[in-house]
């Protein structure tokens, strides 16, 4: 009896344990062969950092009259989350400097916080002081970013650059002959 490999993400409960049965004879199954049920466990919980975990077979309540029972550990692969990383979208003024790019991380799974990631993501715009009023794409570069149980994703923002409003008075104290 072998204990099925399973994989889940991190943050995420374990699924229910499985497993298989081999070496049957005489058209025996393990619905008509045997009574009873093994007990599959982990040390994994929805805690546990990515990596494998051993998933243990033990023979609980399962018996049967005309067979042994040999059990394969079978394998818990938890594999890492994904965080989002998204350009916080900006304005200002044509002939203004840029204003401080930023970003927002969501997707942190349990107690985690942002306190977990090591490095800062790079945030960059093709825009200008001298950048004609439009829209610039922030984009963002994670590389910079790590944490042992997540990987990344990025989402870019936009930077708008809206039109300087400009004073038109007329002189004042005119005269007129």
């Amino acid at each position: 009896m072998t204990a099925d490999d399973q994989s889940r993400g991190y943050g995420s409960a374990n699924p229910a344990f499985t497993s298989a049965v081999a070496g049957f004879v005489n058209g025996d199954t393990l619905d008509s062969a045997t009574t009873g049920e093994p007990v599959l466990a982990t040390t994994a919980d929805d805690a546990s950092a990515i990596g494998p975990y051993p998933i243990s077979i033990d023979p609980g309540t399962l018996a049967a009259d005309n067979y042994t029972f040999a059990f394969v550990p079978g394998t818990l692969t938890v594999t890492p989350a994904v965080l989002t990383v998204t350009a916080d979208d900006q304005s200002r003024v044509y002939g203004d400097a840029n204003p401080l790019l930023t970003c927002t991380v969501t997707g942190f799974l349990g107690h985690d916080t942002a306190a977990v990631l090591t490095g800062t993501p790079l945030l960059a715009t093709s825009a200008t002081v001298t950048s004609p009023a439009d829209t610039y794409t922030i984009t963002v570069d994670v590389s910079g970013l790590s944490t042992p149980n997540y990987l990344f994703t990025a989402t870019g923002g936009t930077l708008t650059v809206t039109p300087r409003p400009l004073t038109v008075a007329a002189d004042s104290n005119q005269t007129k002959v």
